[in-house]
């Protein structure tokens, strides 16, 4: 199981503004709007992963060297966007997971498994690689 606990969570209002944060400096902030961010005041969901390279990445960089960020659109009962929700997570456990069914999948596809030298999906390598 991939471990992706949230790192950061932020609320930002249709305006541009960010209403809630768990990072209190950044409560009353406005940065540019990414695509994302834009996409999701739009009404549609995205996600993306980011180097933290950007200015208003500038407080994420201790959690680490990239996070997947989710934006989710928010919804008034009459079904009209009010916000964003905006997700945070470390993409380091993911691209290592992400790593490794690469490695089986290519593996199975040349025929080149370590455990049993066969491709048959079955063995333990595949199931469990290391």
């Amino acid at each position: 199981m991939v471990d992706l606990r949230v790192q950061k969570l932020v609320v930002t209002a249709l305006e541009g503004e960010i209403v809630y944060s768990d990072y209190d400096i950044l409560v009353g902030r406005r940065f540019p709007p990414t695509d994302d961010l834009e996409a999701a005041l739009a009404g549609s969901a995205s996600a993306e992963v980011n180097d933290l390279s950007a200015e208003e990445n500038r407080f994420d960089r201790d959690l680490g060297s990239r996070l997947i960020e989710f934006y989710v659109p928010v919804h008034a009962a009459s079904g009209e966007v009010v916000g964003v929700f905006e997700i945070y997570q470390d993409y380091g456990p993911l691209e290592s997971r992400l790593a490794s069914i690469q490695r089986i999948v290519w593996t199975s596809v040349a025929g080149d498994c370590p455990s049993c030298s066969w491709s048959c999906g079955s063995c333990s390598w595949v199931r469990h690689p290391p």
